[in-house]
């Protein structure tokens, strides 16, 4: 007599289960990019990271590093090129109140940018001027110790000889777009090769260069 044998049959495997991703610790965390920040310095890290308001305005931690270095340098006149809609000149503005002196003077050319800039920065002690940085006229005893330049991407070395007649000896000048995809940086070395400048670079995703004036 043969006995029949019966096939066990193997437990159907459960699929492996998925693992969460890793708690940030952020509570908020920044969104992703902006559409003006799709391209990036290759030498940016986690470019994905970055944010920034729409349309061509400076990235968030642009702005945040504009409010360090005015908490830092204690200012009595701030300059910026480029208001847009007036992100960075509200940073600057917020470091100038805590500080509990200084101003800041930012130059916009386009009309409704300046408009839509003037109620983010109506409670912080920033001057708007609707005029080109190549004819705007600082006020007399003006002695600018921190600069932003985000007017013209093809003019920064331009713009930094315009104004330096009023920059302090050891002035500290940011220049913004300086990321291999844009034209500013050939410029402003071009300003540490005259002797007028010594700069860092720093790889944002739009390019930054912190720089220190040279008497």
């Amino acid at each position: 007599m043969t006995t029949k044998r019966t096939k066990k049959s193997t437990p159907a495997q459960k699929p492996a289960a998925e693992v969460a991703p890793a708690a940030t610790g952020d509570p908020k965390p920044r969104p992703a990019l902006g559409p003006n920040l799709r391209s990036s310095d290759s030498r940016a890290v986690h470019p994905d990271k970055y944010s920034a308001p729409a349309g061509p305005a400076a990235e968030d931690e642009v702005a945040d590093l504009l409010w360090g270095l005015t908490r830092l340098l204690h200012p009595d006149f701030v300059l910026e090129t480029g208001t847009a809609w007036g992100h960075t000149a509200l940073r600057i503005g917020q470091a100038l109140r805590l500080n509990g002196h200084g101003r800041l003077y930012t130059l916009e050319i386009t009309r409704q940018r300046f408009v839509q800039a003037q109620a983010r920065l109506a409670k912080v002690p920033v001057t708007q001027a609707l005029e080109d940085w190549r004819t705007w006229k600082p006020p007399e005893d003006a002695q600018f110790a921190l600069c932003f330049f985000d007017a013209t991407r093809t003019a920064r070395d331009e713009e930094f000889k315009r104004f330096a007649p009023w920059m302090t000896d050891n002035a500290i000048v940011v220049f913004h777009d300086c990321g291999e995809q844009h034209p500013a940086k050939p410029l402003v070395d071009s300003l540490e090769a005259e002797g007028l400048i010594k700069s860092l670079f720093i790889p944002t995703p739009r390019g930054v260069c912190v720089a220190q004036r040279i008497v």
